[in-house]
């Protein structure tokens, strides 16, 4: 055993001590998460959400032995029961991840030298059980809660025929998506040990300085990624009011409202508006209130377009100055221009349902990746160390490292 000053011998390639059907089921678990979202979403845009009027049952039958003659094929049920077996999938996932966690050698981390001279019954660290898997067991925890409590929202969505709970029931979608988000990122591809980097080779032409990953980013940068995040969940609460409540074409033209920059202010103007449209392209008169959540919704999204051009070039700035690649922000801006193009496309063809959920998964998609670039910015579970890292490149052994942290034993 070593004392916590003496250095250690080990490779760059440390990695988490991981059996790759644990790695597997992680991904899929994300993977199988945005698909349900990209479902509820088609159960919304198709107005299948009250097609199996019962819950948990479906008409009477248990949810997995339903006859395949009473839903394949029977349009808005076929839908719902196949949202409803997609998320009853996605909870199982969520139990067998969460007990995954709390597995002791999952996040272990260990030398490479050490992982291939021990068998693989004893190639774990007992004496690292610290805080860098307490947080995760949590998140595992808060998954199977949420997840619960989402499969709850549902029925009660429909027993109740409560359209605030529907808008409940979507966003807390979206945040268990963030939440999956969160552990793949902190499971499947952890930080090293913070520390800055000297690379010495046999010619001093293969020096070079590496900069920590714990004080690459600005205080400007981490700031603006948590506000991106911030603005981008309000767009996501703002776009699930104006589907759950029928709102979609309460302004039917595009980029402006009805002929003018900003709808009619009264209630007497806006009706008189919407008399001068055409009912196939209306599809009727709207209520105020969900004239003025569609264009709060147009509104954010100016908000959250500055915030992400904001990020994005800051960024870009930093990136020219950092030896270290970039958080993933192109995606995003990608993702944005996509976001810009749907929404234009569900006003000029009368909002069709593929269309309108493609607009919502791309909005998921944007709000994962703004999850992501959040956790790459801050690291919030990276340990802190300010000691240095000495990586010796031999000409004919492998590549080693010499760790000098505080309170590493082997």
């Amino acid at each position: 055993m070593a004392s916590s000053s003496d250095p250690i011998a080990c490779t760059p390639h440390s990695q988490p001590v991981m059996t790759a059907l644990a790695r597997v089921l992680i991904r899929a678990w994300v993977a199988v998460t945005f698909l349900l979202i990209v479902l509820g979403g088609t159960v919304t845009s198709k107005g299948a959400g009250l097609a199996v009027p019962d819950w948990p049952t479906t008409f009477g039958y248990p949810m997995f032995s339903v006859p395949w003659g009473l839903w394949i094929g029977r349009g808005g049920i076929f839908w719902e029961h196949l949202h409803r077996l997609a998320g009853s999938v996605v909870g199982a996932m969520t139990l067998v991840v969460a007990m995954v966690l709390w597995v002791p050698w999952l996040h272990r981390r260990l030398p490479y030298e050490l992982t291939l001279s021990r068998p693989w019954w004893r190639r774990v660290d007992l004496g690292r059980c610290g805080a860098d898997r307490r947080g995760l067991r949590w998140l595992g925890v808060a998954a199977v809660i949420l997840v619960i409590a989402q499969g709850v929202m549902g029925g009660l969505r429909v027993t109740e025929l409560s359209t605030s709970l529907a808008v409940v029931h979507a966003v807390t979608a979206q945040l268990f998506l963030c939440l999956a988000v969160c552990v793949a990122a902190m499971t499947l591809n952890p930080p090293a040990l913070g520390a800055t980097a000297v690379v010495a080779g046999p010619q001093s032409s293969n020096q070079r300085t590496v900069a920590s990953p714990t004080s690459r980013h600005s205080p400007i940068v981490r700031s603006l990624s948590l506000l991106l995040l911030a603005v981008l969940l309000i767009q996501l609460i703002l776009g699930a009011m104006v589907r759950h409540s029928g709102a979609g074409l309460a302004i039917p033209d595009f980029p402006g409202s009805y002929g003018g920059l900003f709808p009619p202010s009264d209630a007497e103007a806006l009706q008189a508006a919407m008399a001068q449209w055409p009912y196939d392209q209306t599809g009727g008169y709207y209520t105020p209130a969900q004239v003025y959540i569609h264009f709060a919704h147009r509104a954010w999204a100016v908000v959250v377009a500055a915030v992400l051009v904001c990020t994005a070039t800051k960024i870009s700035v930093d990136a020219r100055h950092d030896a270290m690649p970039p958080p993933p922000v192109l995606p995003l801006v990608v993702l944005l221009i996509l976001q810009v193009a749907l929404g234009a496309l569900i006003i000029w063809t009368g909002r069709q349902p593929e269309i309108a959920t493609a607009h919502q998964a791309a909005g998921a998609a944007m709000l994962a990746l703004a999850t992501l670039l959040a956790l790459r910015v801050h690291r919030p579970w990276l340990r802190r160390s300010r000691q240095g890292l000495v990586y010796s490149t031999p000409t004919t052994t492998r590549p080693s490292v010499t760790c000098q942290a505080q309170g590493v034993s082997v």
